[in-house]
């Protein structure tokens, strides 16, 4: 995080530039971290099975949330869950995707983050010339998207609670209130 960072989700996390006049590679998966995949998948099946709970404990609490939308997952399939997209539209009640992080951060402690910008917004496809707003429903969807925290370590406890705040950022923000109390920096 940057010193001077008002809000942690911007700039983003991380961009892709050029190593030396050359489009780099991500080939970060070392013998240390296969042979922990290997080992996880020994318990795979259960590791899906509590994220698909810990999914639906929460899919089902906040889908009637006014400006609030979760990922459709049809009939007869199954989602690994690496995150738990969220997508908000306040626009009814003249608030965003910034308004809804900063509340839920700085008044709940919970943070969640965009991930995953459209490609041609790193450095790297802006300098061969792609436009920054080159796909208008990918903008769209990306100020409106936020991931929730999603590990296997939370307790039905952590997820109600952070069901609970979702409710209550979105109660603040259709009453108009855009500025969150502070209790979490």
């Amino acid at each position: 995080m940057y010193e001077e960072q008002e809000k942690y989700w911007l700039p983003f996390f991380y961009d892709i530039k050029r190593a030396n006049g050359r489009i780099p590679y991500n080939f970060c998966l070392g013998e240390v971290q296969a042979n922990v995949g290997r080992m996880q998948l020994k318990i795979l099946d259960w590791m899906n099975r509590r994220k698909n709970h810990i999914a639906a404990r929460l899919t089902e609490v906040i889908r009637d949330v006014p400006g609030v939308r979760t990922q459709h997952i049809p009939d007869g399939r199954t989602h690994a869950y690496h995150l738990y997209p969220v997508l908000f539209d306040g626009s009814d009640f003249g608030a965003d995707g910034d308004d809804f992080m900063g509340i839920i951060y700085h008044e709940f402690g919970v943070k969640t983050a965009p991930h995953y910008p459209p490609a041609y917004r790193f450095h790297i496809f802006q300098e061969m010339g792609y436009p920054r707003e080159l796909c208008p429903q990918a903008e769209r969807v990306y100020s409106q998207l936020t991931n929730t925290p999603m590990n296997l370590s939370l307790s039905d406890a952590q997820v109600d609670y952070m069901v609970e705040s979702i409710r209550k950022t979105v109660e603040k923000l259709q009453r108009g209130e855009k500025e969150p109390v502070r209790n979490y920096e």
